[in-house]
């Protein structure tokens, strides 16, 4: 009689489903897997062993592609107990390579795909889990590029925490880098106020004898962090950058000062 062309093979690496060609073969019947069809639209179902089966630890049940190698080209079950913390796992090889396809043909349009969407943690790379919800090893790239570095990002890219560059110590900061930075353009846009306030007409300039007394009694200028405050907390460049200009405006006022006292001394001895 014939039969509905469909494969189960077992192999010495588990109970495997063996497809060919779009068509399968029954071969035998194994304990350990089972195959229905019923109803008018003979929906099918696979069955494999029971997933904590003391028997299957050692062996993979799943389906394959390649009964040479099953566990390179195929769909399957970790092997292993049913325990904590990892249990079993469902495993998907393709030696060659695997795509994911969102959905990009009529009505699915850009339906998308979903990884792990009810939290977990994800890896790429490695089968360590990490306490990361991302974790990708070795080089990576996001949206289009030829450059092998191991991340490039073609595109936007936002983050609502904080970033660290070479240190995983922000100190609280957006950004962290432990290390140079080299740019050709840096734009900074103060909160505060730019210091052109010094040349309104109701700013006390303070005298100059006070400027000296005060760097006697701390060996800095007025407002401009010591040595030691800059070691401990570094600078703000913008602060420090408003705070420079400041000085150069409050300097350039005493020499304009310095200079009507000079003129003046001119007239007298004239």
């Amino acid at each position: 009689m014939k039969t509905k062309k469909l494969i189960i093979g077992l192999l010495t690496m588990g109970s495997y489903l063996i497809g060919n060609a779009q068509e399968w073969i029954e071969v035998g019947a194994l304990p350990t897997a089972t195959i229905s069809r019923t109803g008018p639209t003979k929906v099918g179902s696979l069955q494999f062993c029971n997933i904590n089966d003391p028997n299957r630890t050692n062996a993979f049940d799943g389906i394959t592609w390649y009964p040479g190698k099953p566990e390179m080209y195929g769909i399957y079950k970790t092997i292993g107990t049913w325990e904590a913390p990892r249990y079993q796992q469902l495993n998907m090889t393709w030696a060659t390579g695997i795509i994911i396809d969102g959905g990009n043909i009529g009505n699915y349009l850009n339906v998308g795909t979903a990884i792990q969407p009810n939290g977990g943690p994800v890896t790429i790379g490695n089968k360590k889990l990490l306490k990361s919800n991302i974790s990708i090893y070795g080089n990576t790239t996001i949206g289009n590029s030829d450059e092998n570095n191991s991340l490039t990002i073609n595109g936007n890219t936002f983050s609502s925490g904080n970033v660290g560059i070479g240190t995983t110590d922000t100190k609280g900061y957006k950004l962290a880098i432990a290390g140079s930075v080299v740019a050709e353009s840096v734009t900074v846009k103060l909160q505060a106020n730019w210091p052109d306030y010094t040349f309104k007409n109701d700013y006390k300039l303070l005298p100059l004898k006070e400027v000296e007394a005060f760097i006697n009694e701390n060996s800095h200028l007025p407002e401009v962090p010591s040595e030691a405050e800059v070691k401990n907390n570094g600078i703000n460049i913008a602060e420090i950058n408003a705070t420079l200009l400041k000085k150069i405006e409050e300097l350039t006022l005493y020499v304009i000062q310095q200079q009507k006292e000079i003129d003046a001394l001119k007239t007298v001895l004239k």
